[in-house]
């Protein structure tokens, strides 16, 4: 999947009725940030960051382009 379809299904997880993706620090919603590798991170304004991204988020999005 390109990075612009993952930043996709990240914004389209974060504002839909499923739980959102939150920092293990302050419990704020994570957003999509690219890393210095040019991949796909999850991030918060505290600072914390989350490398592995729940495959179930790109199904879902996935899925929804199919129907």
């Amino acid at each position: 999947m390109k990075n612009g379809d993952k930043v996709k299904a990240i914004l389209e997880w974060q504002h839909s009725d499923m739980h959102p993706l939150t920092c293990d620090n302050c419990r704020e919603k994570l957003y999509p940030m690219i890393n210095d590798n040019l991949e796909i991170i999850l991030a918060c304004d505290c600072g914390y960051t989350q490398e592995i991204i729940p495959e179930v988020i790109y199904k879902r999005y996935k899925d929804m382009r199919e129907n």
